[in-house]
């Protein structure tokens, strides 16, 4: 019960699935603000790709995507994938080569930027998951569950920095992908 057929999860894309995706939106991410999401994997996967789209560009600007697996208290610790610097000086899918396998367990999808650059996001009219609980009561307006935290820009931090918090505003975490090879 719950397991998948076999086979049918590869040439497949893998994201922050703890948002429904009602209709995309885009987001601009704060410079030197290192964001992370929650990924669960439920088989063990190997990933060959990560991924995220530019909405709308700034010229010279530069980002990273990384994946840390979790603590064991739902928060980030060691860091498993940094995918270099990527530019997001254009408007497109923007992406880059990995090779790592993940098993079953919770990690964690993040970005880091040296500049406002937007982003493809889940969208606003989603419904949040339950690994980082809701913040709001049963009529309260429900926010994206991520995590932020000041990092310069530069290599991803290895292990996840302390003291990071969660999102309580309306910002959006971009819609970072995995694709399973």
């Amino acid at each position: 019960q719950g397991r998948l057929i076999r086979g049918a999860t590869l040439n497949r894309y893998y994201g922050i699935g703890l948002c429904k995706e009602l209709q995309p939106g885009s987001g601009a991410i704060a410079a030197n603000v290192l964001r992370a999401a929650p990924l669960e994997v439920r088989e063990t996967l190997t990933f060959d790709d990560i991924r995220v789209e530019v909405t709308s560009l700034v010229g010279g600007s530069n980002f990273r995507l990384g994946i840390w697996r979790d603590n064991g208290s739902c928060y980030p610790a060691e860091l498993l994938v940094d995918s270099g610097q990527l530019s997001g000086a254009a408007v497109a899918v923007v992406n880059a080569a990995i090779n790592q396998e993940l098993t079953p367990g919770l990690y964690w999808l993040g970005i880091l930027g040296d500049a406002a650059i937007t982003f493809r996001t889940p969208g606003t009219a989603g419904t949040p998951g339950e690994i980082m609980g809701e913040i709001a009561g049963m009529t309260g307006t429900v926010r994206q569950a991520f995590y932020t935290v000041s990092q310069t820009y530069g290599a991803l931090p290895n292990p996840f920095p302390a003291g990071a918090t969660v999102n309580l505003s309306s910002a959006q975490m971009p819609k970072i992908l995995l694709h399973a090879a």
